[in-house]
């Protein structure tokens, strides 16, 4: 990963986890990016995709996108809908937002069924006409032969996520320049419609069930028919079935980059993110929990022992939302005190050893790679001796 980071930063971007703060989502999606990159489909991950097929634990993890879209504001604000932009690409979205200073606050949810635009658009009646903003280019590059990318001409390689990541910078480039020219736009709102899938192109099979009706969208959906059977991996979508396996229904054209309307977690889970500008700079110490003054010199050292839990506190120069911090990539929540200062307890932390601690606001990095040393109880005495 050292040398992608050096050669090709933005796919060692795309490659960096997202925190769904979920253990599925957190691995599925970090196994996705793994797979679209190197064109290959591992066994035990579609194991994993037959196996949600049938529990759909997607309904208990996340709300539907329409319970969400109410609560947002869109006063002084600009919607941007992006066609096709899966949760996928929230760890490269991040590294974009540190970039270019764009504070986001991301909710990820689920679409509707089946995961097609014209079942999925109910956000864009909040926003008028003027606000809207519409971003085909991804969706374009998936299924539409922009580029002329082709998954059976061009080697099936993954070379449409170069382009899809460019689409990506280059409207967040467009947001940030409209947040700061001093209009009255202080907001921007990204909604996705659905996401897609690769690796359902990858697979290239079809569905053993014969349907009265032809598959649609390249056969991740299929109208009903009163003469139809549930196919096995089928989603009761309405008055369509749309598979949550990686099959495609008999009838509908293969897709030559990627496809949606079916019901695999990268279909189904959308990102809203609500972006805002800041430049301010915050700075951010670690501290012992006892501590009433801030100490801005040297490595925070703790100890932990059977009794005492690992515990720390935390100042910043600024009062931030849903802080939390991360260590040794486990996430951890911070609960606010008052004038800056935030307290984060770790009872499972107890391994003596020197942790990386990165500190978050919501879903952005607000600091990085701060030293935290955790020795045992009367360890320090015993060093001294």
């Amino acid at each position: 990963m050292t040398n992608t980071k050096r050669v090709y930063p933005d796919l060692f971007a795309y490659l960096q986890p997202y925190r769904f703060r979920n253990e599925l989502l957190d691995n599925y999606f970090q196994d996705y990016k793994y797979q679209k990159v190197i064109n290959k489909i591992l066994p035990e991950f579609e194991a994993i995709v037959l196996e949600q097929a049938e529990k759909r634990d997607y309904n208990l993890i996340l709300e539907p996108r329409s319970s969400k879209i109410e609560k947002l504001s869109t006063k002084d604000s600009l919607l941007y809908f992006m066609d096709a932009m899966g949760v996928e690409y929230l760890g490269y979205i991040m590294s974009v937002c540190r970039e270019l200073q764009l504070n986001a606050k991301i909710t990820v949810c689920r679409c509707e069924l089946p995961s097609i635009t014209s079942r999925n658009k109910e956000f864009l009646e909040l926003w008028d006409e003027k606000q809207i903003v519409s971003i085909k280019d991804i969706d374009d590059i998936k299924h539409h032969g922009k580029f002329d990318y082709d998954y059976y001409s061009n080697s099936k390689l993954p070379l449409h996520l170069m382009k899809e990541m460019e689409t990506i910078h280059d409207t967040f480039e467009k947001i940030r320049n409209k947040l700061i020219s001093g209009g009255m736009i202080k907001r921007a709102v990204m909604i996705a419609d659905h996401g897609a899938s690769r690796l359902a192109v990858l697979h290239d099979t079809e569905n053993i069930w014969e349907m009265e009706e032809k598959g649609q969208h390249s056969g991740r959906c299929c109208p009903k028919s009163d003469a139809d059977v549930q196919p096995d991996y089928a989603t009761d979508a309405g008055d369509f079935w749309a598979l949550a396996n990686y099959d495609r229904f008999r009838g509908g054209r293969r897709a030559n980059v990627e496809v949606h309307g079916g019901a695999t977690l990268e279909e189904i889970c959308v990102p809203i993110i609500e972006l805002t500008y800041s430049d301010g700079k915050i700075e951010v110490h670690l501290m012992s929990v006892d501590a009433e003054a801030v100490d801005f010199t040297g490595a925070l050292e703790i100890e932990v022992s059977f009794r005492k839990k690992a515990a720390i506190k935390i100042f910043m120069t600024a009062e931030l939302p849903d802080v939390s911090i991360t260590v040794d990539g486990k996430s951890y929540e911070a609960e606010p005190l008052e004038n800056g200062f935030y307290r984060v307890n770790m009872p499972d932390l107890r391994k003596p050893g020197t942790y990386s601690v990165d500190v978050y606001s919501e879903d952005n990095i607000v600091a990085e790679k701060l030293t935290l040393i955790v020795k045992r109880e009367g360890q320090r005495e015993k060093d001294l001796l």
